[in-house]
């Protein structure tokens, strides 16, 4: 769908000032599928770079989520976590995972690991006190698993709780659809 100015109504404007024609292609600043250009003056370059939609990560009903990404399945005294299809959609291609051990303790608030992609690193969060019971050991050698399934093979670890009503004041998938969606 196209906007009022011409333009596809979800892009936004990429503006490389002082640079030629020959300049821009030597630089691969052309055929790029998904771009709109103008040239406006002789030295200046407008770029309309088409964005994704934004809500087109899942988020499985049956999960429990966190304003810092993470989510949380719950199985009796066992708690699941893993980060999202949103945060890994953020973050992109992920390239490492550190977790914590398995015995580990955790307070509700403590960091279980850090994920690092090409953007950025981040910590990870448990709302749930507990001890770390399981490890997914298969993310240590393929990361990117967590980008192609956040929500099966991308769990990330697992914890022993005694107390699971520490999850209660988490969102559900309609009010972490509607808090990313604000985003």
């Amino acid at each position: 769908a196209e906007g009022a100015s011409g333009r596809p109504a979800n892009a936004c404007v990429k503006l490389s000032g002082k640079r030629t024609l020959e300049e821009s292609i030597s630089e691969g600043h052309h055929g790029r599928q998904g771009a709109v250009w103008a040239w406006i003056a002789p030295f200046l370059f407008i770029e309309y770079v088409e964005e994704a939609a934004m809500g087109d990560w899942k988020a499985p009903k049956e999960l429990k989520y966190a304003e810092t990404d993470e989510w949380f399945s719950v199985e009796g005294d066992v708690v699941t976590i893993g980060i999202t299809d949103y945060a890994q959609d953020q973050l992109n291609d992920i390239v490492y995972i550190e977790l914590k051990e398995v015995g580990d303790a955790l307070a509700a608030g403590d960091s279980f690991g850090e994920v690092e992609s090409v953007k950025a690193a981040s910590e990870m969060y448990s709302a749930a006190a507990g001890e770390i019971i399981a490890v997914n050991a298969d993310l240590e050698d393929a990361p990117e698993i967590v980008n192609a399934d956040p929500f099966g093979a991308g769990w990330m670890v697992k914890i022993k709780t005694a107390d699971v009503s520490a999850l209660d004041g988490l969102m559900d998938a309609a009010a972490y659809d509607r808090y990313c969606d604000s985003r």
